[in-house]
């Protein structure tokens, strides 16, 4: 069996629907996809802009609520990060 490479000099060379992205039923290209509810330590970080320490700190002082399933990972709601970034503001 033998392998035959073109060159295309053009885009209007490509094939229609060869290398498009299909989007899934139900989403449109300028919707962006669903944010997601509870957050891992890392995650919640990276939203509030702060370190995995600073966030673990927070826990174990009780400023921010998780939610822990037996000995797994700390799950924070986007809901309580987003209260604790409004409590956390001060008026200079």
């Amino acid at each position: 069996m033998s392998r035959r490479s073109t060159a295309i000099s053009s885009p209007a060379e490509i094939e229609p629907n060869s290398l498009q992205f299909r989007q899934p039923a139900g989403r449109t290209q300028n919707q962006s996809p669903p944010r997601r509810r509870m957050m891992r330590v890392r995650e919640a970080a990276a939203y509030l802009g702060s370190s995995p320490w600073k966030i673990r700190q927070l826990i174990a002082d009780r400023r921010i609520p998780f939610m822990q399933d037996g000995d797994g990972p700390f799950l924070l709601d986007v809901r309580d990060l987003d209260g604790f970034i409004e409590r956390s503001k001060r008026i200079v």
